[in-house]
C-alpha cells in the first residue's frame, strides 16, 4: 500500500508541476505570440508527412501506378491454364513476370518467335501482357519498303510516350529490306539502348520451321534466318548476334 500511495502522490506532483510550470506558461506564451501556433502546426504536419513522402519517393512510379491498376499478377495457375502442355512457355512468362514485377531492368530483352504459323502465340503474348503486365503493347508490321530511319523513328516515338515500358511486337521481320534490320540491333543493344525495360517480340514466319524439327535443328534454322537479316560481315565474323533468341514452335 505504501508503494502505491507513494506512486500516486508522485504522479500527482508530476501533474501539478506540468500544469503550473509547463502548461500554463506555454499557454500564455502562445496567446501572446500567435505566429508560433502556425510554426508548431507546420512542424507537426512535416513530421507526419515527411516519412510518407520519403517512402513513396523511394518507389518508382510504376509501383504506384500498379497499385491502382485492375491488372492482376500472373500466377502459376494462370500459366498452366494458358499453356497446359508447354513448359518452355510457362518458364518464359515466369521470367517476364519477375522482370516486370521487380524493376528496374538493366537491359532490354528481345524474344524471337519463329514458326510457320505464329498468330495464335502472338495473340497469347498480347492477351497475357494486357491482363497481367503493367506494360503497354505496341505493334508494328514490317514491310519491304520500310527504311532504317522510318522504323527507328516509329519505334522510338511510341516508346517515348510510355517511357519505354512496353512490349514492342514487330511482326514478320524477315520482310525488312537491306540494312533496316540493323535498327533492331541498336534498339536492343545493352549499352546503347535508351530504354532498358522494353521487351521486343520479333516474329519470323518460315514454312520450313515445323513441329517435327528437333530443338537443335530449330535453333540452327532460326539463327541462320536471323543472321541473314543482318547485313554486317564484321558481326558474322565475330559471331555476335543482335537478338536473344527463344524459339517457340507451334
Amino acid at each position: 500500500m505504501r508503494i502505491f500511495q507513494w506512486f500516486t502522490e508522485s504522479l500527482q506532483n508530476l501533474i501539478d508541476y506540468y500544469e503550473e510550470d509547463v502548461y500554463k506558461p506555454l499557454e500564455e506564451f502562445f496567446k501572446k505570440h500567435e505566429i508560433f501556433n502556425i510554426l508548431i502546426i507546420g512542424l507537426i504536419f512535416t513530421a507526419i508527412y515527411f516519412p510518407c513522402w520519403w517512402y513513396t519517393n523511394g518507389k518508382e512510379s510504376w509501383h504506384i501506378s500498379e497499385a491502382n491498376s485492375t491488372k492482376r499478377h500472373l500466377t502459376q495457375s494462370d500459366l498452366i491454364e494458358y499453356f497446359p502442355t508447354n513448359q518452355k512457355l510457362r518458364s518464359l512468362f515466369h521470367l517476364l513476370g519477375n522482370r516486370i514485377e521487380f524493376p528496374p531492368s538493366q537491359n532490354p530483352l528481345t524474344i524471337v518467335l519463329a514458326g510457320s504459323n505464329l498468330a495464335k502465340e502472338q495473340l497469347k503474348f498480347k492477351e497475357i501482357s494486357s491482363k497481367h503486365f503493367w506494360m503497354e503493347n505496341i505493334t508494328i508490321l514490317a514491310d519491304s519498303k520500310m527504311s532504317e530511319a522510318n522504323l527507328f523513328n516509329e519505334i522510338s516515338n511510341k516508346l517515348e510516350k510510355f517511357d519505354g515500358k512496353a512490349f514492342v511486337f514487330i511482326e514478320e521481320i524477315d520482310k525488312l529490306p537491306g540494312r533496316t534490320p540493323l535498327v533492331l540491333q541498336s534498339l536492343s543493344d545493352v549499352d546503347a539502348s535508351k530504354y532498358k525495360e522494353t521487351v521486343y517480340i520479333l516474329t519470323i514466319i518460315d514454312n520450313q520451321i515445323d513441329k517435327e524439327m528437333s530443338e537443335k535443328e530449330c535453333t540452327e534454322m532460326i539463327t541462320r534466318i536471323s543472321t541473314n537479316l543482318i547485313i554486317s560481315e564484321n558481326l558474322k565474323k565475330l559471331g555476335v548476334f543482335p537478338f536473344i533468341m527463344i524459339n517457340l514452335i507451334q
